[in-house]
């Protein structure tokens, strides 16, 4: 059960969620809507990433470069060496509520349906090409090879859907079935009535519509 403050009222409903159908909207929207960031690098065979999660770890490219020793008394003293490429997906933020309903905490039900995705502003990539020694000029390759990773890393984001064109699927696996609900007004004489201890255990369970 969730408790509503809505239309001077407080009402109590039953939450009924469609998990298979939550699963499957939470799916569409990592594969749609997550940011990717291009990554190029050099990794130990035990720090490679899990290319076998493939909603974080897309176009997983892994090449061995050889065998290197680990300076650890404690391990063989030599691991495998590789150089890894892919793009590391960052979940929207909907993401965790979703996964908090999922795993029965219905508290976040009014939050995740009322989910508006924030809109990133873009960043002006521009670099100051006015340069009077090798450290400004190390400093301007450095902030140019950021552009240019920021502006590869928006190439693959072009495709990227909005969070909001899969909220019909979300709200489409979740009934709110009315239990009971009760004047606003009537309620306060009850709050007020009852001492603080009751009062924090009414305020961590009311939820605002």
């Amino acid at each position: 059960m969730i408790y509503v403050k809505e239309d001077n009222k407080i009402k109590k409903y039953e939450v009924e969620i469609d998990k298979d159908k939550l699963k499957q909207a939470r799916i569409k929207i990592i594969i749609n809507c997550s940011y990717l960031t291009h990554v190029e690098r050099k990794v130990r065979e035990e720090d490679l990433p899990n290319e076998f999660d493939y909603l974080t770890y897309r176009n997983f490219n892994k090449e061995h470069l050889g065998i290197q020793d680990t300076n650890d008394f404690f391990s063989s003293g030599w691991t495998n060496v590789y150089r890894v490429t892919y793009d590391k997906a960052e979940f929207p933020e909907i993401i965790k509520l979703i996964d908090r309903v999922l795993d029965g905490n219905y508290d976040d039900v009014i939050s995740l349906l009322n989910y508006k995705e924030k809109k990133k502003e873009k960043e002006k990539n521009k670099v100051d090409i006015s340069i009077s020694s090798i450290e400004e000029a190390k400093k301007a390759k450095e902030k140019a090879d950021e552009i240019i990773k920021k502006l590869y890393d928006e190439k693959l984001n072009e495709k990227r859907l909005s969070v909001d064109e899969f909220m019909d699927k979300v709200k489409d696996s979740i009934k709110l079935i009315l239990v009971d609900e009760i004047e606003l007004d009537d309620f306060n004489k009850i709050y007020n009535f009852v001492d603080d201890t009751i009062k924090g255990k009414i305020d961590k369970k009311l939820l605002r519509k």
